[in-house]
């Protein structure tokens, strides 16, 4: 008697899958058969072997979810264990929990060991050794041609598809680089938990979500119309049954919305779960296995699809994928193949643990509670703190979810960028004084420490030493273009404004400045530690070994760690963390988990190899995380205040966007210069109280723990925050501002570093960044907007001389590129003071008295003196 399909999924349930999984196989199999039957080859043996494959993938796939259950369990005990340590330190749950997420700047062991750095250690281990291999192709010029040569691109694109087609050999060697590096990533993350199967002839895929709208609903039809003769249609839509013209259509369509819809096609696109053995939403690895692909005929039809609907080049694509994996891997790493999963396990773990602790007051525990319980809490308007740390890392906040809205906001903020950021070199004077302040907590004296830092800027670096700063991760951000995150979020950015914020920015001196402040202190720590690999970690002194404390490095670590040290030609020797290759399976054994200890030898070979990509991605976690101290950049922390969670293209995250631009660097120092207490050397940091909680015992550990870094520290930021706003003076045509004058110390010490916010407050001046305390308070869009409204007022009044004025002083302020600040001057004699004299006389005295009333400056050489009342030199 023939079986119906509701037997068939009996029979399948029977065998051990749930309902779903059975549903599913049956409409697989069903569909197998009328495939084999369109095609003609319906015969008992190819219908055998077909449904033998289908129980063999079954197989398989059970056993990979079993492994990654297994993987959840143990990295949700890893977890758990990180947290208790730090609640055994002093901290509540929810700050260990944001140290194994993002890090956190008070100071205990393994504070900084998360998985943001972690991430950007991952990504830094992959991309500049790549970027060194591929400069040395030809000494650097075929990496060139590649950014600027279209035919030399499309052939290196072209020897990545189909091996030895284009008879060059520069491309075929930056197609062996980038496909080694894409195959080490995919290695790495199966390995995590993943399930990415080799593809030969792959390539990255961009997809310009921008072009893929263009025309609405005729541009879909287009675009499915376009990909239908190119794609191989088998190999793209594997295991979703026969595919017809119809079927493809429908299929596309839905690809379509996922490219078009802000979901990350790499990550969590496909966020799943995992099924009743991984339960829970954002199943990490089972998301990356299941990643569409577009599988092309041919190399031809993928360049054109790039060429019609990508953006950038392969080698950016390529950077994009080693980034986009690296957060993958990182999450995996720390927080197992579900890491939202672990992280609900994790919470409620801590409120059992929370109810049953006895040491805590009732209003502690109540505090604590309501912590916990708000971690993924939120509206529209915010997330959770968890909730918002997790957006960062996964990603979510980068992908638009509606392109068009998220790209109009982008434009915007864009445009202020580059009218507002061309003095923000004037700014990054203050690098010097964080560079020394670092340097000092890691064992420095202040005074070798500010030598050591103003002479970064000066000396310059000796072939060896580029090398190995470039080891250690340093520029690679030159290379990018990704200066301008340091100021703003740059995500989203349509490209043209993307290329003229870097030219902003590299015309203004703030790329070099950056990069050499960036790439001198990663050598001077590199050069730190080397200085110690003679010795055991208890031999160490104080601050070192405090510095490596912080980012969970133990005695037994370091054991194996200083042996990645190597001595130079000129006497000194350099960590590195692209030494860890050369580590020895004797040096890495100590260091094995006793599971792995008598293991086989090919276990024991995988767990060595595990153990030293480990030490290599947190070592150069470790010098990344140190640097964004010393160079203050934003980092996942910071965003997440920021974006609290929310997606570009949204009406909550633009306007969090909009209130938030030009705030990153200023909360990223109050995080981890004041949050960090950059004064206080870091061995005499342990134990220290912190947040209101704890006043006055926190006000005291923070004035009394190290007076002699107090002074250090005020002493220099008040120098360097006079020199910065001298500068910026001098840049205008002004002179510096008297030093008898406590308005001036107070201003220069907040000038320093992220407390110029509070100084629009109390001074209501502007802040470092030339805006006022309204703009600061509602961000410069609002700040325009409000000016825009102040002019429509004058105009329905008919103060039309005010009007006049006011306008041009707010097209000159909103002007890109205007006020870069080695220009600004020449223009403003050339041009707008004649200007501003026609549109109401008199205005550059009445500014003069103002300035001299209100502030207490002059001109260096007043206008009034030298140009006519209504324009005009005298």
């Amino acid at each position: 008697m023939a079986l119906n399909k509701n037997d068939c999924i009996a029979a399948v349930k029977q065998a051990g899958a749930s309902e779903l999984e059975a549903l599913d196989i049956v409409d697989m199999l069903l569909e197998q058969k009328a495939r084999l039957k369109a095609s003609g080859d319906l015969t008992p043996q190819n219908l055998s072997r077909a449904w033998s494959a289908t129980a063999e993938g079954l197989a398989r796939q059970r056993a990979i979810q079993r492994r990654r259950t297994a993987l959840g369990l143990v990295k949700f005990r890893e977890a758990a264990g990180f947290v208790d340590s730090a609640k055994a330190q002093g901290v509540s749950a929810m700050e260990g929990i944001q140290a194994l997420m993002v890090g956190i700047s008070r100071r205990f062991d393994g504070a900084r060991r998360s998985v943001s750095a972690l991430r950007q250690g991952i990504f830094k281990s992959w991309a500049s050794p790549m970027l060194s291999e591929l400069e040395a192709v030809d000494n650097g010029a075929a990496l060139r041609l590649m950014r600027e040569d279209k035919a030399f691109h499309d052939s290196v694109f072209r020897e990545m598809r189909e091996p030895d087609s284009t008879g060059d050999k520069n491309a075929r060697a930056i197609a062996d680089i980038f496909s080694r590096y894409t195959e080490q990533s995919r290695v790495r993350l199966n390995a995590a938990g993943a399930d990415i199967g080799k593809l030969d002839g792959w390539t990255p895929q961009t997809h310009d979500p921008y072009k893929l709208m263009a025309g609405g609903e005729a541009g879909r039809a287009k675009w499915v119309d376009f990909m239908l003769p190119r794609l191989d249609l088998e190999r793209t839509f594997d295991g979703v049954g026969l595919v017809d013209a119809n079927r493809a259509r429908e299929l596309l369509n839905g690809v379509y919305d996922t490219l078009t819809m802000g979901r990350n096609p790499h990550m969590p696109g496909d966020f799943t779960g995992g099924g009743a053995s991984v339960p829970g939403p954002r199943n990490l690895a089972s998301g990356m296995g299941k990643s569409r692909v577009l599988h092309f005929k041919d190399a031809q039809g993928a360049l054109e699809y790039h060429d019609a609907y990508g953006r950038g080049n392969i080698f950016d694509a390529m950077l994009r994928h080693l980034e986009q994996d690296a957060r993958a891997l990182a999450l995996m790493e720390r927080l197992g193949p579900n890491p939202q999963y672990t992280l609900e396990r994790l919470l409620a773990h801590e409120k059992r643990a929370l109810k049953d602790n006895a040491v805590l007051t009732p209003e502690e525990k109540a505090r604590q509670m309501r912590e916990l319980d708000n971690a993924f809490s939120g509206g529209i308007i915010r997330q959770g703190r968890v909730s918002a740390w997790l957006a960062e890392l996964t990603g979510e906040t980068n992908w638009a979810a509606h392109p068009t809205l998220a790209r109009v906001g982008a434009v915007l903020r864009a445009s202020q960028n580059l009218s507002k950021l061309g003095g923000a070199s004037l700014s990054a004077i203050a690098d010097v004084f964080t560079k020394a302040a670092s340097m000092r907590v890691n064992g420095e004296t202040w005074p070798g420490a500010i030598g050591k830092s103003l002479a970064q800027y000066i000396q310059g670096f000796s072939g060896k030493e580029k090398d190995v700063a470039r080891q250690c991760g340093a520029f690679l951000d030159h290379v990018r273009g990704d200066i301008v995150a340091r100021w703003d979020d740059a995500s989203g950015m349509p490209g043209v404004l993307a290329d003229l914020q870097d030219k902003l920015f590299r015309w203004s001196g703030l790329n070099w400045i950056t990069e050499r402040g960036k790439a001198g202190y990663t050598l001077w720590l590199s050069e730190h530690l080397g200085e110690a690999s003679g010795k055991a970690f208890d031999q160490l002194d104080g601050p070192r070994r405090a510095m490596l404390q912080y980012h969970g490095v133990d005695p037994e670590r370091w054991e194996a760690m200083r042996k990645m040290s190597h001595q130079a030609e000129d006497g000194k020797a350099y960590f590195t963390p692209e030494a860890a290759a050369y580590l020895t399976d004797a040096d890495l054994a100590p260091l094995l988990p006793e599971h792995a200890k008598n293991a086989p030898p090919d276990v024991q070979a995988r767990e060595l190899a595990r153990i030293r990509d480990s030490l290599r991605f947190d070592s150069m976690a470790m010098l990344a995380d140190e640097t964004a101290f010393a160079i203050i950049e934003p980092d996942d922390a910071t965003r997440a205040i920021m974006r609290q969670g929310t997606r570009p293209g949204t009406g909550a995250g633009e306007i969090w966007r909009a209130i938030m631009q030009f705030k990153s660097f200023p909360i990223a120092y109050m995080q981890r210069v004041l949050g960090g207490r950059r004064w206080v050397r870091g061995d005499l940091q342990k134990g220290m109280r912190y947040g209101p909680r704890n006043l006055p015992g926190a006000v005291g550990d923070a004035l009394t723990r190290d007076m002699g870094g107090l002074m250090g520290f005020v002493l220099s930021s008040v120098a360097f925050g006079y020199a910065s706003m001298t500068l910026k003076d001098l840049a205008k045509g002004r002179k510096p501002r008297s030093l008898a004058h406590k308005e001036t110390w107070l201003a220069a010490a907040m000038q320093s570093g992220g407390a110029g916010i509070f100084g629009d407050i109390l001074f209501g001046k502007v802040n470092r960044f030339g805006n006022s305390f309204a703009e600061t308070a509602v961000g410069p869009l609002g700040g325009l907007i409000g000016d825009a409204a102040t002019l429509g007022g004058q105009l329905v009044r008919g103060d039309m001389a005010d009007a006049g004025e006011d306008t041009l002083r707010l097209a000159m302020g909103n002007a890109p590129f205007i006020n870069l600040w080695y220009t600004r001057a020449a223009l403003d004699w050339m041009l707008l003071y004649h200007v501003r004299e026609m549109m109401s006389p008199g205005t550059l005295r009445r500014t003069e008295r103002k300035m001299k009333k209100e502030f207490g400056q002059e001109f260096l050489f007043p206008p009034s003196q030298f140009i006519r009342r209504g324009g005009g030199f005298r």
